[in-house]
């Protein structure tokens, strides 16, 4: 049953745009298939954009960008000691992505 979509083409999002934020700034979205996905255990630099609300374990450094409101958005986060990771790899660049696995909506906020 969990392959039935696989040769089929799988549309997730039915506008396949999405807005950002109250204003009318939007992005599209497109999905693509990974070819890997395993949790490793270890420190590493993420690349791309992560919401700080998202993350209950915090990375020890990273970028802050500081006009990113409601919530910050950090980059180049960089978590030591080692933690658990999803990497999922793809066949098109970047060929591997990380994320961490304990990241959730708005996770800080009670």
């Amino acid at each position: 049953m969990r392959d039935t979509y696989k040769n089929e083409q799988l549309n997730l999002f039915p506008t396949q745009y999405l807005r950002l934020g109250k204003f009318t700034a939007k992005v599209k979205m497109s999905l693509t298939l990974a070819q890997s996905v395993t949790i490793v255990q270890q420190a590493r630099s993420l690349t791309g954009l992560l919401n700080w609300a998202d993350l209950p374990s915090k990375p020890q450094r990273f970028d802050l960008i500081a006009s990113a409101l409601p919530t910050r958005l950090i980059e180049a986060a960089h978590f030591t000691p080692a933690c658990a990771l999803i990497q999922a790899e793809f066949s098109q660049e970047p060929t591997r992505v990380y994320l961490p696995t304990d990241m959730a909506y708005l996770s800080g906020w009670t």
